[in-house]
């Protein structure tokens, strides 16, 4: 029987045996390409959880900044390089320019705009409730170098002491969102920012019907609080759906001073209305008639 078997194998066509082995050296090849390009596809699907990313995305503001200020800064001192004086006028007037001179604090917003990527997602296939601080480190760099640029030009740092969030619904996977920050409040150390991830509203179709949400209803108590809160009659924000309210409590040290948010806001021309400012608020021992009108000229 064994010779039986050696001799049918040795009386195969020697072109058979050349397909077979061709035919399995094309397979293994395919394999090798598939493995290679679904290792690059899960590589560029969490391109955003590489190292040194977050640093780039969390920097990139200041380093922005800083850029657009070497810019101006270097063509003007070769212009004006025998006139020091100049030179700090173009200087103060850029700086007046960067700086939200005269923007009320409550009205004061910024946009972070981004997508939920996969490495951002959960197993449920929408954004993870472990991304949303990440993300809004982004925002609170960004409205940093919008609303305090100089000071942080001077090596100030804006640490943070705690994240509250609220969550109203999902965000889906590869979705786009925008984080909208702004001002909450602020009193002798501590300034809190309030950020709200929203997304815009698809246009409906007349025969569209309306989806059931697997996230459970908010109580009366909480859908009042938030659209007490967060109601806008703006055109701007008639078609968006809010996701997640945060909100951080951070402070603003230069080396080891921590700077008041009054004083911090002073200095970069953020200022309330002037009706809304009075005289017992400038000075508590104040106790007379508020007296608007404008001295005589003496003649």
């Amino acid at each position: 029987m064994k010779v039986d078997l050696k001799q049918r194998w040795s009386s195969l066509s020697p072109a058979l045996l050349y397909s077979v082995s061709s035919t399995s050296a094309r397979g293994q090849l395919l394999v090798k390409i598939i493995f290679k390009y679904l290792l690059y596809a899960i590589v560029l699907a969490n391109l955003r959880g590489a190292p040194v990313v977050w640093h780039w995305r969390v920097f990139w503001p200041i380093i922005k900044y800083n850029l657009q200020f070497l810019a101006f800064r270097v063509p003007n001192a070769c212009a004006t390089l025998l006139n020091r004086g100049e030179r700090a006028r173009r200087i103060a007037g850029y700086i007046d320019k960067t700086s939200p001179v005269g923007v009320h604090p409550f009205d004061f917003e910024v946009i972070y705009r981004s997508r939920v990527s996969v490495d951002e997602s959960d197993f449920n296939m929408h954004m993870s409730n472990s991304s949303y601080p990440k993300i809004l480190d982004f925002t609170r760099t960004k409205m940093a170098t919008h609303l305090f640029p100089h000071f942080l030009r001077a090596g100030g740092v804006v640490p943070i002491a705690s994240t509250h969030f609220h969550f109203v619904r999902e965000i889906p996977m590869l979705a786009k969102y925008e984080v909208r920050a702004g001002i909450g409040a602020w009193d002798e150390k501590w300034f809190y920012v309030v950020g709200r991830f929203v997304t815009k509203q698809k246009p409906k179709s007349d025969n569209a019907q309306q989806s059931s949400s697997q996230v459970p209803p908010l109580t009366k108590s909480e859908s009042d609080l938030v659209a007490k809160l967060f109601d806008s009659s703006s055109e701007d924000e008639k078609d968006i759906i809010l996701h997640t309210v945060a909100v951080a409590r951070c402070c603003y040290k230069l080396g080891r001073i921590t700077v008041p948010p009054s004083v911090l806001m002073a200095t970069n021309g953020v200022c309330v209305y002037p009706h809304e400012v009075t005289m017992t608020e400038l000075d508590p021992t104040f106790s007379g008639p508020l007296d608007n009108t404008q001295p005589e000229k003496a003649t």
